[in-house]
């Protein structure tokens, strides 16, 4: 089931999203980079299993660093969802848990649509603040 979301309703929830996910990216690359300095600072002179030292450090290297640079894609898309939102071409529904963009064909755009929680979920489909109507203004009441 999808809900149309009306586009001014993107931008902060997708900036927000955004910034936390490069927050995660630049910790998985600190945490990599932490890595990589504690394996230097350990490495001893023997050479009997140094190869085995370097390729365990290596893959640990390179999944850290792939899981920051998957955090960051996912931050990008947010953000490219924020600055569609502005466009009077693109649309946006909510599926489940994700944002998606749609263009004035009908064609979802998957490098702007991104995975939100429950807390954005709530918000966005909650129903908006009532107001109060005096009685001559004249609206029908009911």
């Amino acid at each position: 089931m999808s809900i149309p979301i009306p586009s001014e309703r993107i931008p902060p929830i997708a900036k927000e999203v955004a910034d936390a996910k490069k927050t995660w990216a630049i910790l998985w690359w600190f945490g990599t980079s932490l890595a990589a300095l504690i394996a230097y600072g350990q490495n001893d002179t023997s050479h009997d299993d140094r190869a085995s030292h370097v390729a365990g450090v290596l893959f640990w290297v390179v999944v850290l660093f792939f899981l920051g640079m998957r955090q960051w894609k996912l931050g990008r898309r947010a953000t490219r969802a924020a600055d569609l939102a502005t466009t009077p071409h693109t649309s946006f529904v909510l599926a489940n848990n994700l944002i998606v963009a749609i263009d004035d064909r009908g064609v979802s755009l998957p490098d702007a649509t991104f995975k939100i929680g429950g807390k954005h979920v709530t918000m966005l489909t909650a129903l908006p603040a009532a107001t109060l109507v005096p009685k001559d203004s004249g609206l029908p009441r009911g």
